[in-house]
């Protein structure tokens, strides 16, 4: 899908540019008498895919796999209410979410618990804003070491190349 999405900005990218910037001479000479020129609107029609992406992201939902493991399983059952309610909808079905049943989740089967980055307990209970910082870091280049250790390392190359 990674090399799908970036393909797929090559072709975008390439296409708004013959579009857009001015290919002889004589449109070269006419776009400097304009101040808003052919490059700066190629910049911004650039920039509409990140725009929208950006304003798409605050209306998903967290991951309910996620919320699980973050211990907010009332959010991760709305959220699986909600995939319910669109799935079946669609399908036009009279005894699903259209027709006002509820989703029924008789068994949840949860993800094994990985280690977060917790601020540790502090003795007296407060912690200072330097000590919170450093415990970040270090909490960011632990994760960061683990994309080069053996499970992960021949993904993580490749990724790198691509």
């Amino acid at each position: 899908i990674l090399v799908a999405a970036a393909s797929l900005g090559g072709v975008y990218a390439a296409l708004l540019a013959w579009a857009v910037v001015p290919t002889t001479g004589e449109m070269v000479v006419l776009e400097n008498k304009a101040h808003f020129s052919a490059w700066h609107r190629f910049l911004l029609f650039c920039c509409i895919p990140a725009v929208i992406s950006t304003i798409g992201l605050v209306f998903l939902p967290e991951s309910p796999r996620y919320l699980v493991e973050a211990g907010h399983d009332v959010e991760a059952m709305m959220v699986y209410q909600r995939i319910y309610k669109r799935n079946n909808a669609r399908k036009g079905l009279s005894g699903g979410a259209a027709g006002g049943a509820q989703y029924q989740l008789s068994e949840l089967e949860l993800p094994s618990k990985r280690p977060r980055g917790l601020a540790p307990p502090s003795p007296s209970g407060h912690t200072s804003v330097l000590a919170d910082i450093m415990y970040s870091i270090e909490m960011f280049w632990n994760s960061f070491l683990q994309l080069f250790s053996p499970p992960y390392v021949k993904v993580t190359i490749v990724l790198l190349i691509i």
